[in-house]
């Protein structure tokens, strides 16, 4: 009887520490006005592994907004991956809320910013969204696409379980696809979900993927092919220059309203016990930057923004207390330089008209 009673109160303690400290499962639900899954409308989600957020998510997944079509007035859409998306922080600390607030702040009640990020989004799935957001969502005056990996954001890519493709056909020849996909897990987490048993998906998808090796043995890890950098470096700057007008072109045929790209680099950073503040990506983003010139889209970069607040207070806009400091997505700071800058950029290009 002892054991029993040891078992249970075993098990009760760890669901309730699990369901306190551990992250929730963000079931799926099909959209039809969106043709494809979201997140379901009143999911209450919570992060406890990076940050300590709650996110109250709305309709079409929008954070913070039960449901935006009953808003009046004008509006900005924000869209990203998982930097938009930001289960780490609270509600009123998202980039879309902290924008909104400038709004109120300088008198612009008419305006509203909202929010919608998806894990794992990169280029193509902001792309096909466009005309979708702007028949469902009165009042759209511009989209944001915030991005902060360039690799994985703005180029053709590995095609995902979950997510539209932006491909390479040859170094000059590009493709957007649509796909019809289903997310992983669906029907377990949904389960999982109801019975209030968010900790044991975790645990299931690490089992699943996990490869098991119980004796030594070498592994091939492959190599790069012996090209030379000259060459190499040339060839990137073509590939990367019809890359980007391809890419920034069709953004510009979705929609007459203005789109901006917004860069937020991973840095400053620690890196070897020490603060790093170069960008790798810095000549890739200035060949990307150029390219949204050229086909009338408006481009931000936010590599200042964010040196120069680790220079004035000494903080990064990404880490939270119980995760690597400089590292990861951004926290509450992050947001707000994302939405003060933002603000004064939407100011200067004379968007936010009465």
């Amino acid at each position: 009887m002892k054991i029993v009673c040891s078992f249970l109160f075993s098990c009760l303690f760890i669901w309730l520490t699990a369901n306190l400290f551990g992250d929730s499962i963000a079931p799926w639900v099909w959209s039809p006005e969106l043709e494809q899954f979201i997140h379901p409308s009143g999911h209450i989600h919570h992060m406890r592994s990076e940050g300590w957020g709650t996110t109250h998510l709305g309709r079409y997944g929008l954070a913070a907004i039960p449901d935006v079509t009953a808003i009046q007035g004008k509006k900005i859409l924000i869209r990203g991956d998982s930097y938009v998306e930001a289960w780490q922080v609270n509600d009123r600390d998202k980039m879309a809320q902290a924008l909104s607030r400038c709004f109120h702040s300088e008198g612009m009640d008419n305006w509203l910013a909202v929010g919608r990020g998806e894990s794992g989004a990169t280029a193509a799935d902001y792309y096909f969204l466009i005309p979708k957001f702007e028949r469902l969502i009165e009042g759209i005056e511009a989209h944001v696409i915030f991005f902060a990996q360039p690799k994985e954001d703005i180029m053709p890519s590995k095609p995902k379980a979950s997510h539209h493709r932006f491909i390479s056909i040859t170094r000059d020849k590009f493709q957007l696809v649509r796909c019809s996909w289903t997310p992983s897990g669906i029907k377990m987490k949904a389960v999982l979900h109801r019975l209030h048993l968010d900790f044991v998906w975790p645990l299931a998808k690490h089992l699943k993927a996990k490869r098991l090796r119980f004796l030594p043995d070498k592994q091939n890890i492959g190599s790069k092919e012996g090209v030379s950098s000259k060459t190499q470096k040339t060839v990137d700057q073509i590939f990367l220059s019809n890359t980007f007008d391809f890419l920034t072109s069709r953004f510009r045929q979705q929609t007459e309203k203005p789109i901006i790209f917004v860069y937020g680099p991973t840095l400053p950073k620690i890196e070897h016990d020490k603060i790093a503040f170069n960008d790798i990506y810095k000549s890739r983003i200035k060949l990307f930057a150029e390219s949204c010139h050229r086909h009338g889209i408006l481009f931000l970069d936010l590599t200042e923004t964010f040196m120069d607040f680790y220079h004035r207070t000494n903080k990064f806009p990404r880490g939270f207390i119980n995760s690597s400091p400089s590292r990861g997505h951004l926290n509450k700071n992050g947001h707000a330089l994302v939405a003060q800058r933002l603000f004064q950029f939407l100011i200067e290009h004379n968007i936010l008209q009465p």
